[in-house]
Protein backbone atom coordinates (compact mmCIF):
# COMPACT_ATOMS: atom_id res chain seq x y z
CA UNK A 1 0.00 0.00 0.00
CA UNK A 2 1.54 3.51 -1.09
CA UNK A 3 0.00 6.96 0.19
CA UNK A 4 1.74 10.10 -1.79
CA UNK A 5 1.48 13.29 0.33
CA UNK A 6 2.69 16.46 -0.84
CA UNK A 7 2.61 17.27 3.05
CA UNK A 8 4.12 14.59 5.87
CA UNK A 9 3.99 15.04 9.49
CA UNK A 10 7.66 15.92 10.44
CA UNK A 11 8.93 17.24 6.96
CA UNK A 12 6.16 19.67 6.57
CA UNK A 13 4.43 22.02 9.16
CA UNK A 14 1.10 22.33 10.32
CA UNK A 15 -0.21 21.40 7.44
CA UNK A 16 -4.09 19.75 7.79
CA UNK A 17 -3.70 17.25 4.88
CA UNK A 18 -0.02 16.15 6.55
CA UNK A 19 -1.52 15.35 9.23
CA UNK A 20 -4.69 13.85 7.78
CA UNK A 21 -2.54 11.45 5.38
CA UNK A 22 0.29 10.92 8.54
CA UNK A 23 -1.62 9.60 10.90
CA UNK A 24 -3.69 7.20 7.95
CA UNK A 25 0.10 6.27 7.28
CA UNK A 26 0.75 4.84 11.08
CA UNK A 27 -2.66 3.50 11.50
CA UNK A 28 -2.34 1.22 9.00
CA UNK A 29 1.02 0.45 9.54
CA UNK A 30 -0.12 -0.67 13.07
CA UNK A 31 -2.45 -2.81 11.85
CA UNK A 32 -0.20 -4.62 10.02
CA UNK A 33 -0.19 -3.66 6.36
CA UNK A 34 3.01 -3.07 4.50
CA UNK A 35 3.09 0.70 4.01
CA UNK A 36 5.15 3.11 2.23
CA UNK A 37 4.92 6.77 2.25
CA UNK A 38 5.65 9.02 -0.34
CA UNK A 39 6.25 12.24 -0.07
CA UNK A 40 6.30 14.48 -3.24
CA UNK A 41 6.60 17.62 -1.95
CA UNK A 42 9.03 20.51 -3.21
CA UNK A 43 11.41 20.28 -0.57
CA UNK A 44 12.27 16.88 1.96
CA UNK A 45 14.09 18.81 4.79
CA UNK A 46 17.29 18.67 5.95
CA UNK A 47 19.04 15.24 6.21
CA UNK A 48 18.81 15.19 9.94
CA UNK A 49 15.07 15.97 9.91
CA UNK A 50 14.82 13.51 7.44
CA UNK A 51 16.50 10.71 9.41
CA UNK A 52 14.31 11.50 12.41
CA UNK A 53 11.14 11.26 10.34
CA UNK A 54 12.01 8.05 8.79
CA UNK A 55 12.37 6.17 12.00
CA UNK A 56 9.26 7.65 13.85
CA UNK A 57 7.05 5.96 10.60
CA UNK A 58 9.37 2.76 10.77
CA UNK A 59 8.28 2.45 14.95
CA UNK A 60 4.60 2.53 13.42
CA UNK A 61 5.37 -0.13 10.25
CA UNK A 62 5.70 2.80 7.85
CA UNK A 63 8.63 3.33 5.34
CA UNK A 64 9.27 6.84 4.58
CA UNK A 65 10.93 8.00 1.08
CA UNK A 66 11.07 11.58 0.22
CA UNK A 67 10.55 11.37 -4.11
CA UNK A 68 13.63 13.17 -5.48
CA UNK A 69 12.66 16.32 -6.79
CA UNK A 70 14.44 16.59 -10.09
CA UNK A 71 11.43 16.93 -12.38
CA UNK A 72 12.75 20.07 -14.13
CA UNK A 73 15.37 17.85 -16.16
CA UNK A 74 13.06 15.10 -17.34
CA UNK A 75 9.86 16.61 -18.08
CA UNK A 76 9.24 19.76 -20.10
CA UNK A 77 6.28 21.63 -18.57
CA UNK A 78 6.31 24.89 -16.71
CA UNK A 79 3.86 24.04 -14.16
CA UNK A 80 5.63 22.37 -10.88
CA UNK A 81 2.41 20.67 -9.91
CA UNK A 82 2.48 19.15 -13.66
CA UNK A 83 5.76 17.75 -13.28
CA UNK A 84 5.74 16.30 -9.58
CA UNK A 85 2.63 14.23 -10.70
CA UNK A 86 4.81 12.70 -13.66
CA UNK A 87 7.25 12.02 -11.35
CA UNK A 88 4.78 10.10 -8.76
CA UNK A 89 3.37 8.43 -11.48
CA UNK A 90 6.58 7.19 -12.79
CA UNK A 91 7.63 5.84 -9.30
CA UNK A 92 4.48 4.20 -8.67
CA UNK A 93 5.05 2.31 -12.04
CA UNK A 94 8.83 1.32 -10.84
CA UNK A 95 6.91 0.22 -7.15
CA UNK A 96 4.50 -1.70 -9.25
CA UNK A 97 6.91 -3.73 -11.25
CA UNK A 98 9.13 -4.41 -8.36
CA UNK A 99 5.69 -5.62 -6.58
CA UNK A 100 2.29 -5.34 -6.95
CA UNK A 101 0.32 -2.64 -5.75
CA UNK A 102 -3.22 -3.23 -3.97
CA UNK A 103 -3.96 0.41 -2.73
CA UNK A 104 -2.30 3.62 -3.59
CA UNK A 105 -4.07 6.84 -1.59
CA UNK A 106 -3.55 10.73 -2.65
CA UNK A 107 -5.13 13.74 -1.63
CA UNK A 108 -6.89 15.62 -4.24
CA UNK A 109 -4.84 19.03 -3.67
CA UNK A 110 -1.97 19.33 -5.78
CA UNK A 111 -3.23 16.53 -8.43
CA UNK A 112 -0.04 14.47 -8.11
CA UNK A 113 -2.10 11.73 -8.32
CA UNK A 114 -3.37 13.01 -12.21
CA UNK A 115 -0.91 10.96 -14.68
CA UNK A 116 -1.17 7.49 -12.76
CA UNK A 117 -5.11 8.53 -12.71
CA UNK A 118 -5.12 9.06 -16.37
CA UNK A 119 -3.10 5.64 -17.06
CA UNK A 120 -5.43 3.50 -14.85
CA UNK A 121 -8.36 5.47 -17.12
CA UNK A 122 -6.73 4.94 -20.42
CA UNK A 123 -5.65 1.33 -19.69
CA UNK A 124 -1.94 2.12 -19.61
CA UNK A 125 -1.03 0.82 -15.91
CA UNK A 126 -2.37 -0.01 -11.96
CA UNK A 127 -5.63 -1.92 -13.94
CA UNK A 128 -5.34 -4.24 -10.66
CA UNK A 129 -4.55 -1.67 -8.54
CA UNK A 130 -7.44 0.66 -6.43
CA UNK A 131 -6.69 4.36 -6.91
CA UNK A 132 -8.11 5.99 -3.76
CA UNK A 133 -8.25 9.90 -3.77
CA UNK A 134 -8.87 12.24 -0.37
CA UNK A 135 -10.85 15.24 -0.54
CA UNK A 136 -9.57 17.57 1.66
CA UNK A 137 -9.26 21.35 0.36
CA UNK A 138 -8.99 21.48 -3.24
CA UNK A 139 -7.54 24.99 -5.16
CA UNK A 140 -10.91 25.97 -6.30
CA UNK A 141 -12.34 25.16 -2.68
CA UNK A 142 -9.48 27.03 -1.29
CA UNK A 143 -10.28 30.58 -3.67
CA UNK A 144 -14.30 30.13 -3.32
CA UNK A 145 -13.59 29.98 0.20
CA UNK A 146 -11.35 32.98 0.81
CA UNK A 147 -13.58 34.74 -1.98
CA UNK A 148 -10.69 35.17 -4.38
CA UNK A 149 -10.58 34.44 -8.23
CA UNK A 150 -7.91 32.57 -9.56
CA UNK A 151 -4.17 35.05 -9.31
CA UNK A 152 -1.72 33.36 -11.73
CA UNK A 153 -2.32 30.44 -15.12
CA UNK A 154 -1.09 28.02 -12.38
CA UNK A 155 -4.23 28.06 -10.38
CA UNK A 156 -5.96 27.05 -13.48
CA UNK A 157 -3.79 24.32 -14.35
CA UNK A 158 -3.95 23.40 -10.45
CA UNK A 159 -7.71 23.11 -10.56
CA UNK A 160 -7.65 20.99 -13.63
CA UNK A 161 -5.00 18.26 -11.86
CA UNK A 162 -7.24 18.23 -9.29
CA UNK A 163 -10.78 18.18 -11.10
CA UNK A 164 -9.62 15.32 -12.87
CA UNK A 165 -8.38 13.63 -9.92
CA UNK A 166 -11.51 13.40 -7.69
CA UNK A 167 -13.27 12.05 -11.34
CA UNK A 168 -11.03 9.77 -12.21
CA UNK A 169 -10.80 7.99 -8.68
CA UNK A 170 -11.89 4.51 -8.37
CA UNK A 171 -12.84 5.87 -4.46
CA UNK A 172 -13.49 9.19 -3.41
CA UNK A 173 -12.98 9.41 0.52
CA UNK A 174 -14.11 12.92 2.55
CA UNK A 175 -14.07 13.75 5.94
CA UNK A 176 -17.53 15.50 5.80
CA UNK A 177 -20.86 15.91 3.87
CA UNK A 178 -20.40 18.96 3.66
CA UNK A 179 -17.31 18.85 0.91
CA UNK A 180 -19.03 16.24 -0.97
CA UNK A 181 -21.65 17.94 -1.46
CA UNK A 182 -19.69 21.25 -2.25
CA UNK A 183 -18.13 19.30 -4.73
CA UNK A 184 -21.11 18.22 -6.56
CA UNK A 185 -22.66 21.72 -6.83
CA UNK A 186 -19.42 22.97 -8.38
CA UNK A 187 -19.82 20.54 -11.08
CA UNK A 188 -17.61 17.35 -10.61
CA UNK A 189 -18.79 14.24 -11.56
CA UNK A 190 -18.12 11.83 -8.42
CA UNK A 191 -16.92 8.45 -8.75
CA UNK A 192 -19.86 5.82 -8.05
CA UNK A 193 -17.73 4.74 -4.62
CA UNK A 194 -17.65 8.30 -2.91
CA UNK A 195 -17.41 7.25 1.02
CA UNK A 196 -17.38 9.27 4.26
CA UNK A 197 -14.61 8.66 6.62
CA UNK A 198 -13.63 10.82 9.52
CA UNK A 199 -9.98 11.68 9.68
CA UNK A 200 -8.08 9.47 11.85
CA UNK A 201 -6.72 10.80 15.06
CA UNK A 202 -2.78 11.22 15.15
CA UNK A 203 -1.37 8.74 17.78
CA UNK A 204 0.05 11.38 19.80
CA UNK A 205 -3.51 13.12 20.52
CA UNK A 206 -5.02 9.06 20.85
CA UNK A 207 -2.52 8.38 23.51
CA UNK A 208 -2.27 11.66 25.01
CA UNK A 209 -4.66 12.22 28.84
CA UNK A 210 -7.32 14.52 28.16
CA UNK A 211 -6.37 18.07 29.54
CA UNK A 212 -7.79 18.99 33.28
CA UNK A 213 -10.51 21.48 33.02
CA UNK A 214 -9.44 24.43 34.88
CA UNK A 215 -9.75 28.61 34.79
CA UNK A 216 -8.63 29.95 31.62
CA UNK A 217 -6.31 33.11 30.97
CA UNK A 218 -5.15 32.89 27.58
CA UNK A 219 -6.48 32.87 24.36
CA UNK A 220 -4.86 30.64 21.60
CA UNK A 221 -5.91 31.40 17.79
CA UNK A 222 -5.12 27.72 16.32
CA UNK A 223 -4.55 27.94 12.55
CA UNK A 224 -2.88 29.30 9.78
CA UNK A 225 -2.74 32.78 9.86
CA UNK A 226 -4.81 34.02 7.01
CA UNK A 227 -7.79 35.31 6.13
CA UNK A 228 -9.78 32.00 5.68
CA UNK A 229 -8.74 30.64 8.76
CA UNK A 230 -10.53 33.71 10.36
CA UNK A 231 -7.78 35.80 11.21
CA UNK A 232 -8.94 39.05 10.40
CA UNK A 233 -12.46 38.58 12.54
CA UNK A 234 -10.54 37.26 15.46
CA UNK A 235 -8.49 40.75 15.30
CA UNK A 236 -12.00 42.45 15.27
CA UNK A 237 -13.76 40.37 18.01
CA UNK A 238 -10.37 40.95 19.79
CA UNK A 239 -10.82 44.68 19.35
CA UNK A 240 -14.53 44.86 20.03
CA UNK A 241 -13.71 43.14 23.04
CA UNK A 242 -10.97 45.69 24.14
CA UNK A 243 -13.18 48.43 23.48
CA UNK A 244 -15.99 47.04 26.06
CA UNK A 245 -13.17 46.25 28.45
CA UNK A 246 -11.59 43.55 27.53
CA UNK A 247 -11.35 40.19 28.77
CA UNK A 248 -10.13 38.43 32.69
CA UNK A 249 -6.93 37.44 30.13
CA UNK A 250 -3.47 38.13 30.01
CA UNK A 251 -2.24 36.66 26.65
CA UNK A 252 -3.21 36.68 23.18
CA UNK A 253 -1.25 34.02 21.10
CA UNK A 254 -1.40 33.13 17.52
CA UNK A 255 -0.55 29.55 17.21
CA UNK A 256 0.23 28.65 13.22
CA UNK A 257 1.91 29.18 9.63
CA UNK A 258 2.26 32.73 8.85
CA UNK A 259 0.47 33.61 5.17
CA UNK A 260 -1.08 36.35 4.09
CA UNK A 261 -3.73 38.72 4.54
CA UNK A 262 -4.65 40.28 0.87
CA UNK A 263 -2.22 41.49 -0.20
CA UNK A 264 -0.01 41.67 2.92
CA UNK A 265 1.96 39.35 4.94
CA UNK A 266 0.62 38.34 8.08
CA UNK A 267 3.94 39.28 9.81
CA UNK A 268 3.20 43.11 9.16
CA UNK A 269 -0.79 42.48 9.48
CA UNK A 270 -0.71 41.25 12.89
CA UNK A 271 1.91 43.52 13.93
CA UNK A 272 -0.52 46.39 12.92
CA UNK A 273 -3.75 44.92 14.35
CA UNK A 274 -2.24 44.03 17.73
CA UNK A 275 -0.34 46.77 18.86
CA UNK A 276 -2.77 48.69 21.08
CA UNK A 277 -4.42 45.34 23.07
CA UNK A 278 -4.58 45.28 26.25
CA UNK A 279 -3.12 42.07 26.40
CA UNK A 280 0.53 40.44 25.85
CA UNK A 281 0.57 38.84 22.23
CA UNK A 282 2.34 36.47 21.40
CA UNK A 283 3.06 34.39 17.79
CA UNK A 284 4.14 31.01 17.67
CA UNK A 285 4.61 30.01 13.98
CA UNK A 286 7.96 27.27 14.01
CA UNK A 287 5.79 24.42 15.50
CA UNK A 288 5.37 20.99 13.93
CA UNK A 289 1.71 19.70 14.75
CA UNK A 290 2.96 17.12 17.95
CA UNK A 291 4.67 20.41 19.26
CA UNK A 292 1.32 22.45 18.53
CA UNK A 293 -0.55 20.17 20.14
CA UNK A 294 1.74 20.17 23.31
CA UNK A 295 1.25 23.68 23.49
CA UNK A 296 -2.49 23.84 23.51
CA UNK A 297 -2.94 21.36 26.26
CA UNK A 298 -0.87 23.62 28.87
CA UNK A 299 -2.95 24.65 31.14
CA UNK A 300 -5.49 27.94 31.14
CA UNK A 301 -5.32 27.94 27.61
CA UNK A 302 -8.56 28.59 25.48
CA UNK A 303 -8.57 27.59 21.67
CA UNK A 304 -10.33 29.83 19.20
CA UNK A 305 -10.86 28.50 15.64
CA UNK A 306 -12.60 30.70 13.92
CA UNK A 307 -12.01 29.97 10.10
CA UNK A 308 -14.87 31.46 7.30
CA UNK A 309 -15.29 27.70 6.09
CA UNK A 310 -13.08 24.78 6.86
CA UNK A 311 -13.93 20.72 5.55
CA UNK A 312 -12.47 18.51 8.77
CA UNK A 313 -10.54 21.48 10.89
CA UNK A 314 -7.67 18.75 12.27
CA UNK A 315 -7.72 21.64 15.12
CA UNK A 316 -11.07 21.04 16.10
CA UNK A 317 -10.55 17.78 15.78
CA UNK A 318 -7.73 17.55 18.14
CA UNK A 319 -9.39 19.99 20.54
CA UNK A 320 -12.29 17.93 21.31
CA UNK A 321 -9.79 14.51 21.87
CA UNK A 322 -7.90 16.42 24.53
CA UNK A 323 -10.78 17.74 25.98
CA UNK A 324 -9.46 21.46 25.49
CA UNK A 325 -11.74 24.14 25.85
CA UNK A 326 -12.23 26.17 22.60
CA UNK A 327 -14.77 28.51 20.95
CA UNK A 328 -15.07 27.59 16.62
CA UNK A 329 -17.14 28.55 13.94
CA UNK A 330 -20.09 26.00 13.03
CA UNK A 331 -19.04 27.01 9.26
CA UNK A 332 -18.47 24.26 5.92
CA UNK A 333 -17.96 20.58 7.10
CA UNK A 334 -17.16 21.73 11.60
CA UNK A 335 -20.71 21.36 13.05
CA UNK A 336 -20.68 17.73 11.95
CA UNK A 337 -17.50 16.80 14.14
CA UNK A 338 -19.28 18.35 17.24
CA UNK A 339 -22.63 16.40 19.29
CA UNK A 340 -25.80 19.00 18.34
CA UNK A 341 -26.53 19.04 21.82
CA UNK A 342 -22.76 20.70 22.34
CA UNK A 343 -22.63 22.97 19.41
CA UNK A 344 -24.08 26.22 21.16
CA UNK A 345 -21.79 25.70 24.27
CA UNK A 346 -18.71 25.87 21.89
CA UNK A 347 -19.44 27.20 18.64
CA UNK A 348 -20.84 31.05 17.00
CA UNK A 349 -23.21 31.18 14.06
CA UNK A 350 -21.56 33.42 11.50
CA UNK A 351 -24.68 34.54 9.93
CA UNK A 352 -26.96 32.02 8.69
CA UNK A 353 -28.06 31.44 5.30
CA UNK A 354 -25.18 34.09 4.28
CA UNK A 355 -22.66 32.96 1.45
CA UNK A 356 -19.49 31.25 2.78
CA UNK A 357 -17.27 34.28 1.79
CA UNK A 358 -19.40 36.46 4.20
CA UNK A 359 -19.32 34.72 6.99
CA UNK A 360 -17.69 37.18 9.54
CA UNK A 361 -19.40 37.56 12.43
CA UNK A 362 -17.10 39.26 15.16
CA UNK A 363 -19.89 40.11 17.35
CA UNK A 364 -20.65 36.28 17.83
CA UNK A 365 -17.64 35.70 18.20
CA UNK A 366 -16.78 37.87 20.71
CA UNK A 367 -19.84 36.66 22.62
CA UNK A 368 -18.76 32.85 21.96
CA UNK A 369 -15.68 34.51 24.45
CA UNK A 370 -17.60 36.06 26.74
CA UNK A 371 -19.37 33.00 27.55
CA UNK A 372 -16.18 30.53 27.69
CA UNK A 373 -14.87 29.66 31.13
CA UNK A 374 -12.33 32.71 32.31
CA UNK A 375 -10.73 33.13 34.99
Amino acid sequence: MVLVSYEVDGITRNGGIGTATSALAEALGAAGHDVRLVYSGAEGGDPEARGRCARRYAAAGVELEVLADDSALRVAAPHYNARRAWDVYRRLLELNEREPLDVVHFPECQGHGYYALLAKHHGVAFGDVTLCVHAHSSTRWSLDAGAQEPRWVGHLVDDRLERRCIELADVLVSPTAYLLSWLERNGLELPERALLAPYLLPRNVARADPVPRGPVDELVFFGRLEARKGLVHFCDALDQLAADGGLPVRQVTFLGRHWRVGTQRSEDFLAERTAAWPWRVRVIDDLQQAEAVAYLTGPGRLAVMPSLVDNSPNAVIEAIALGVPFVASRRGGTAELIDPDDRDACTFDPLEGAAEVDVGDAAGMARAARSAPLA
